[in-house]
């Protein structure tokens, strides 16, 4: 990595850092959902910071080049969260029909307590 990309991805990284900050202390999103976002960066920018990681990992893993090393850490992130999303999104889908079946059940029970209100 040239030293001037790297300084492209330190300066990117660390506004992404802000931004996400930022993002938690408006109350915009839940934390929970932004802490592999910014785990994610921080790595990044530790990785730019110095390099040298990378190349020990990939020695680690057995990858001749380092670039071919940070792709499939790359992947394994995204892996990560599209699947913490997925979980995310299956439990609000069972909170809406649960929450439909209430509403549902609360609509019922008015019809039924207007109508033996009016044969009264």
């Amino acid at each position: 990595m040239t030293n001037k990309l790297r300084v492209y991805v330190i300066i990117l990284s660390a506004i992404f850092i802000i931004y996400l900050i930022n993002m938690i202390r408006k109350n915009k999103i839940n934390l929970k959902y932004i802490l592999s976002w910014i785990s994610i960066s921080t790595g990044i920018l530790i990785i730019a910071l110095f390099p040298s990681i990378l190349n020990l990992f990939s020695n680690f893993l057995g990858v001749k080049d380092p670039m071919n090393a940070l792709y499939f850490l790359g992947f394994i992130f995204l892996i990560i969260v599209v699947f913490s999303l997925t979980v995310a999104q299956s439990r609000l889908s069972d909170k809406v029909k649960s929450l439909s079946q209430e509403i549902a059940l609360n609509n019922y029970e008015k019809k039924i307590n207007n109508k033996s209100r009016d044969e009264i």
